[in-house]
């Protein structure tokens, strides 16, 4: 154990429950949300509900930085989750090769 009173596995670098939430409006981390406080309920984090137009909803329309932040966003987790894969494929592909 460090004096930290923790001591991770090399490569982890967060507690399990640490991890960082992604904001399901403009999809950066909770940290970096750009998302306004809601004018109707006061949510002051982007809020889905705060976005819906049914009852319970506060009918609140996303702004175009929301948007392209989105889109960035998602782009980057596609992006990252082709590269995981492809990573994956190649360690199964090592494994399957005779030794030498």
């Amino acid at each position: 154990m460090s004096v930290f009173g923790w001591s991770l596995p090399p490569g982890c670098h967060t507690l399990p429950g640490e991890e960082l939430q992604y904001c399901e409006i403009c999809g950066e981390d909770e940290n970096n949300c750009i998302c306004p406080e809601c004018s109707v309920c006061g949510e002051a984090w982007g809020d889905p509900q705060c976005y819906e137009l049914k009852p319970g909803g506060c009918g609140l329309a996303k702004n175009q930085d929301q948007i392209e932040s989105h889109k960035k966003n998602t782009r980057l987790w596609e992006e990252q989750a082709i590269a995981e894969q492809r990573y994956a494929e190649e360690m199964i592909r090592e494994k399957m090769q005779p030794a030498s």
